[in-house]
């Protein structure tokens, strides 16, 4: 016969897969509609931020892990748009990492996941360097020198300054997705307590 306590686990583990599934798929169907629509970077951050949702059901490694290899593998499936994908892919991978180093202090918290965003940020633009033959920093030095014409700056700046720029301004994005991604999880955390005291 059946422990009250392991019965009590059996249910706990359904209710998180559930949770996970249906988090799952409302998720795929915001990317989805993300790669259609202009504004794809603001859907691109909130389906991340989203992704962190299932560690706040379930403190579990692969509670989180599992949403974000469901939502990736139905993106690379079902959305024809390959460098949208992999740019999510690279953003939602740095979740687990993030749950990974909640409780660590300070300077090791926020060192591991500048070195994440740096590391994944390069291998990103060798992907869609070599892969897909998307030249961004050659693109953005491009940039830079029409926009210096235009204000009638007599300056031409090379790809490494340009290289320089992006890196610079890449952390500094990064910085303020963190913030927000912090106050957006205490918020949601409040919300999903709450709900857990109704059950």
């Amino acid at each position: 016969m059946m422990s009250a306590k392991s019965s009590m686990n059996r249910i706990e583990r359904i209710r998180i897969i559930t949770i996970n599934g249906m988090l799952s798929a409302l998720l795929f169907a915001l990317l989805y509609v993300g790669h259609l629509t202009p504004s794809e970077w603001t859907v691109l951050i909130l389906v991340s931020y989203g992704c962190y949702l299932p560690y706040l059901f379930a403190d579990t490694f692969f509670s989180g892990f599992s949403t974000v290899l469901a939502v990736n593998v139905l993106g690379y499936i079902f959305i024809p748009r390959i460098t949208y994908v992999i740019t999510f892919s690279f953003i939602s991978l740095y979740i687990p990492v993030r749950w990974l180093v909640r409780n660590k202090n300070l300077i090791l918290r926020w060192s591991t996941k500048y070195a994440y965003y740096n590391f994944a940020f390069f291998v990103w633009l060798k992907i869609e360097s070599a892969l897909l033959g998307i030249d961004i920093i050659g693109d953005t030095s491009k940039s830079i020198n029409r926009l210096l014409e235009v204000l009638l700056i007599n300056i031409q700046m090379s790809n490494t300054f340009a290289l320089i720029a992006v890196i610079l301004f890449g952390n500094l994005f990064f910085t303020v997705y963190e913030i927000l991604f912090e106050k957006v999880m205490r918020y949601t955390h409040r919300w999903v307590k709450s709900i857990a005291k109704r059950e």
